[in-house]
């Protein structure tokens, strides 16, 4: 008997590319605080409305995945780790101490470097920062890196004030942090804030990038260097 050329074998079906990445990172003011007039409570019921409004979205070829720094007491924290927002079981933040957001953007930094976290030919990424606007460590210096490094200076940066009783100085942190005029500063008094606008921002953006390579290896620069159609941002 003739045995079947290896030619004659049926071809295995070609597997389709994983989505990539399109991460979303939250800055999460959980100093004490945030205690006062419900804006802690505030501040867990916008973001559990923000990773049900990325849920409820399609992209094209991206999976948003969003992670969480939550900063108070001495320290900053990877509270939530970047995941995809399908899967994310939210777990409420809770507030004391102090203001650390320095050391929230250096984490911040940090985590935008790290391939095992970020991988390469993420999208840009959506940085952002829900305060009541009171910093109590050194802040601008911190910043000043996270807008020199590579994906921070690309990413897309937003800012929710929450509570009543920030001033002028509160708001300008956050504006600061934006460092976009075109980008309007949201505020949360309201629950809705996150789940509105936000999510749809992101998403937008994240498929403008699709039109090509992704800011972490882009035509005509090195891997990493960043995306140069939003070398302005």
């Amino acid at each position: 008997m003739t045995q079947a050329a290896p030619f004659d074998a049926p071809l295995p079906r070609p597997s389709a590319a994983p989505a990539r990445s399109l991460p979303v990172s939250v800055l999460a003011d959980v100093s004490g605080s945030m205690t006062q007039l419900r804006k802690i409570e505030i501040l867990n019921e916008c973001i559990t409305m923000m990773i049900r409004s990325f849920t409820a979205e399609r992209t094209i070829r991206g999976e948003i995945q969003v992670g969480v720094v939550a900063f108070g007491g001495e320290s900053a924290t990877l509270h939530q780790p970047p995941v995809p927002a399908i899967e994310l079981q939210w777990s409420n933040l809770r507030a004391s101490g102090r203001t650390p957001f320095g050391a929230a953007l250096a984490l911040l930094t940090e985590l935008l470097a790290d391939e095992r976290v970020i991988p390469p030919n993420a999208f840009m990424p959506t940085l952002i920062l829900i305060s009541d606007g009171r910093p109590t460590d050194a802040w601008e210096g911190p910043l000043q890196w996270l807008l020199a490094s590579p994906r921070g200076a690309k990413a897309i940066r937003l800012g929710v004030g929450i509570g009543q009783d920030m001033d002028d100085d509160d708001i300008q942190v956050l504006r600061v942090f934006i460092a976009d005029p075109s980008i309007e500063l949201q505020r949360a008094d309201q629950a809705a804030a996150l789940g509105g606008r936000e999510p749809k921002r992101v998403v937008a953006d994240g498929e403008r990038d699709m039109e090509g390579p992704g800011c972490g290896e882009t035509q005509g620069t090195r891997r990493g260097q960043g995306c140069p159609r939003h070398a302005a941002r």
